[in-house]
């Protein structure tokens, strides 16, 4: 899922693709979703193209598609030329890592976990609603949570319901929040 636009849509963007992907293909078939990434903007978008992403969409980038049911994910890694040959490629790696580094905390949740139906991240966009995706095992829940809409400094708090338990998850700016919850606890990653 390449993305063209510095807008909050890219983040849903990316959500639905992978959404779509693994419902249709996927999961029917018991294969495995690849999600391809770029941490530059598409060539499709002739204003941003090739320029490097915006740190959140690089965090959303690595977080995004693991709760879609992705089971990989590739860094794309063509680089256009720059003609400054002192510049140094990726200023928003260190954002994508930290992605990575969140998502692997929760790695044992999630890998045994599958998706659960909801609304979709494109409905979740035409609805004005934060994007809140949750996977579960039998015994926890995993959640995504991110309103790239709001502006950086901002805080608001999203409610959440698995099973018994109602859960505020908070959303700090344009970033992802992540949350296991299970019988006992919810946990913020």
């Amino acid at each position: 899922a390449y993305l063209a636009y510095d807008d909050p849509s890219s983040v849903y963007y990316l959500a639905w693709n992978a959404q779509k992907v693994y419902s249709d293909w996927a999961e029917p078939k018991r294969k495995d979703l690849f999600v391809y990434t770029w941490l530059r903007f598409h060539q499709g978008n002739t204003i941003l193209a090739n320029q490097e992403v915006p740190a959140y969409l690089a965090e959303a980038a690595a977080i995004v598609p693991w709760f879609t049911g992705a089971r990989r994910l590739v860094l794309w890694g063509y680089e256009p030329r720059s003609a400054n040959s002192e510049e140094l490629p990726y200023t928003c790696l260190p954002d994508y890592i930290e992605g990575l580094r969140r998502v692997a905390r929760v790695s044992r949740v999630l890998g045994a976990a599958r998706p659960i139906p909801g609304q979709s991240a494109y409905e979740q966009w035409r609805a004005g609603t934060p994007l809140v995706i949750a996977m579960e095992t039998p015994g926890a829940c995993v959640v995504l949570a991110a309103d790239a809409r709001q502006t950086e400094g901002t805080r608001s708090e999203v409610p959440f319901r698995w099973r018994d338990r109602d859960v505020r998850l908070p959303i700090d700016g344009k970033r992802a929040t992540i949350a296991v919850i299970d019988a006992n606890q919810t946990s913020f990653f």
